[in-house]
């Protein structure tokens, strides 16, 4: 295999030369740059001993994070300045992680201190890290500098993989579905691909590499492009994948075959699906999102001129003029900015509308009166609970009025020691008593289940619907609970939307829909009025037995301001049917619901913004029928 010269890696030389340009005419470079120079500034003033929360999950991987945004804050500098003391500053990061007695908080934790005990994801950051500024800065180093870099290479990342690989530790070796495949693969490839000529293992290592991540890409393209860790973690594993997939490219000059596959072609919408207007609407853990410089770099090797549009759309100039990078900030941003973010204008995107994306192998779906840029959105959870950093979240949802999430599906704020034990789902925001779900019994979804995310006939407006039955698990004389349950929603306009749940048990049960909600709520008759900081949405509920609302605030792990309100929505006795529903509208006007029986129908009339809609559907919400409408 023959590689190219430094610099190969994913940053090309012509990337590198462009950050001599002037800056000043675009307001995203103008502010990167300051923000570059004054970080740099600051870690080459403050030195590499900087401090990092010793107290914290995972805090080895924090350090780790730290100082690759230091690191590539300064080459970043000191390529675009041509000063020499930033690289001098880099330089003396680069020793001090040498002198790191720990890379990993798990060997932390047993008192390991052997170099070689794991590879985790501490290891694949650090190896990234390692791996550009051996590319960066190749062409200027002397012996002695030369010597320390590739012996840190060789004694940690290198002797640690292998030291794994004959131990059968790498658990996350051809793992599908976790980003620890990426992260800790993907780091270690780049450096092989960058100190080839060093480290005669390099070539072995890099076949093993491949091997890494041929499942991982496949479950991407077998997903349409959706990641089940969610946002969060596709930021995270994928920002690993590409970061390796486009430097096999770079070094080599040849098309990587896993980047022809359609459905890793499409995973740029996924992160930009799930967070309209950049408001975070994923399930499981971490469900947050921020524009990536690197998804610059992949609209462009993908053609993707409306990523691109998308992504410089949401990265205004106040979210690129972020203070300094603290010192346990992360991940580079405002240097990977002035590297990717495109030169030439770029021009919107035309909204569509309605607009529904479905990821058909995860079964997550996105429903808006428009996009980009809509007015109500929702995203809905369908497909299994059996994923890494998985919730037991199944038929809950993210409604978002105009750019503001005003119903949540919550999720932790921080990890603890017993997030990832065999007690994972005891803690409250793991199970469905936190989510936007259907409690039958005090009871929602099993675990492990799966449900399936299908359109609905309607008169016209958009709806899906979710078969949640076999689902819901059994009573206690073992046989199935429900005989029918399903969710509905329905976009009724770009105002208002309506969500619908109808269940038949076999035993009279209690029955109670709850929503989680991080604005101000009142109780207001038939229903809630929630302000959010921007925006206000009215809640209208309505049953065909009788129930009532209650009002109070979600039991968090973690106390904070973060607490959501929480609508309780039950039935005030026991049944063996029932029909629920709750129409949400965007602002503050008047609205109503109600529903009823006739026959074996259920009629619903929805009312809101001088709109009067009466229409009915089956038990098992399968179809709508319009019946009246003024």
């Amino acid at each position: 295999m023959r590689l190219r010269t430094h610099p190969r890696l994913f940053v090309s030389p012509a990337r590198i030369e462009r950050l001599k340009d002037p800056v000043a005419r675009v307001p995203a470079l103008r502010q990167a740059a300051e923000t570059v120079r004054r970080n740099a500034e600051m870690f080459a003033r403050e030195g590499p001993a900087f401090d990092w929360p010793t107290h914290v999950h995972n805090a080895h991987l924090i350090r780790a994070r730290a100082m690759q945004g230091r690191i590539v804050t300064l080459l970043v500098e000191w390529m675009r300045s041509g000063e020499c003391r930033f690289r001098t500053a880099a330089l003396a990061h680069l020793r001090q992680m040498s002198r790191w007695r720990y890379w990993s908080w798990i060997l932390w934790r047993r008192r390991d201190s052997r170099p070689d005990g794991i590879f985790d994801l501490s290891y694949g950051e650090n190896a990234a890290t390692l791996a550009l500024a051996w590319d960066w800065l190749h062409a200027t180093l002397p012996p002695a500098e030369r010597r320390m870099l590739v012996s840190m290479a060789r004694r940690r990342p290198l002797a640690a993989f292998l030291a794994g690989d004959r131990a059968g530790r790498n658990w996350w070796f051809r793992e599908k579905g976790s980003n620890w495949n990426t992260v800790c693969a993907g780091g270690l490839g780049m450096l092989m691909l960058t100190m080839r000529e060093e480290l005669p293992e390099a070539d072995g290592v890099l076949k093993k590499v491949e091997t890494s991540f041929v499942p991982f890409m496949r479950h991407i393209d077998s997903m349409g492009g959706g990641w089940p860790e969610g946002i969060g973690y596709w930021g995270y594993g994928m920002r690993y994948a590409f970061m390796y997939l486009l430097s096999r490219e770079t070094a080599t000059g040849r098309t990587h075959p896993l980047l022809k596959l359609p459905g890793v072609r499409r995973t740029l919408d996924f992160p930009l699906d799930f967070s309209p207007h950049g408001v975070p609407c994923s399930f499981g853990d971490a469900n947050s999102c921020s524009v990536n410089p690197i998804q610059y770099l992949l609209a462009e090797r993908f053609g993707r001129a409306d990523v691109t549009a998308e992504l410089a759309r949401r990265q205004t100039p106040k979210t690129t003029a972020r203070q300094p990078i603290k010192r346990t900030r992360g991940w580079p941003d405002a240097a990977e900015t002035l590297l990717f973010f495109p030169r030439k204008a770029i021009a919107p995107t035309r909204p569509r509308a309605p607009w529904r994306r479905h990821y058909a192998g995860l079964d997550w779906l996105c429903l808006a009166d428009r996009w980009p840029g809509p007015n109500l959105y929702l995203s809905i959870r369908g497909g299994t609970t059996d994923v890494h950093h998985g919730h037991m979240d199944l038929t809950s949802f993210h409604l978002v009025a105009g750019n503001e999430r005003m119903i949540v599906n919550t999720t932790p704020s921080e990890y603890l020691d017993s997030t990832f034990t065999q007690r994972r789902y005891e803690l409250f925001e793991m199970t469905p008593a936190s989510k936007n779900v259907l409690r039958i019994n005090g009871l929602g979804l099993a675990r492990p289940a799966r449900v399936a995310v299908r359109r609905c006939r309607t008169w016209g407006p958009p709806a899906v619907r979710i078969d949640a039955t076999a689902a819901v698990g059994v009573s206690r004389d073992g046989e199935t609970l429900a005989r029918s349950y399903t969710r509905l929603f329905v976009l009724l306009d770009d105002q208002a939307v309506l969500v619908a749940d109808s269940a038949s048990v076999r035993h009279y049960s209690r029955f109670e829909t709850r929503f989680f909600s991080p604005g101000t709520v009142r109780a207001r008759e038939s229903g809630m009025l929630i302000r959010g900081r921007r925006q206000w949405l009215r809640a209208a509920l309505a049953a065909d037995q009788s129930a009532h609302a209650l009002l109070t605030v979600a039991a968090m792990t973690s106390p904070g301001a973060d607490e959501p309100a929480l609508i309780r929505w039950r039935s005030d006795d026991l049944h063996r049917e029932i029909a629920l529903g709750a129409l949400f509208v965007r602002g503050k006007a008047p609205a109503a619901l109600s529903v009823s029986r006739k026959g074996t129908d259920l009629l619903w009339t929805a009312s809101w913004s001088k709109r009067t809609l009466r229409f009915r559907s089956d038990p098992r919400l399968s179809r709508l029928f319009l019946d009246e409408k003024s």
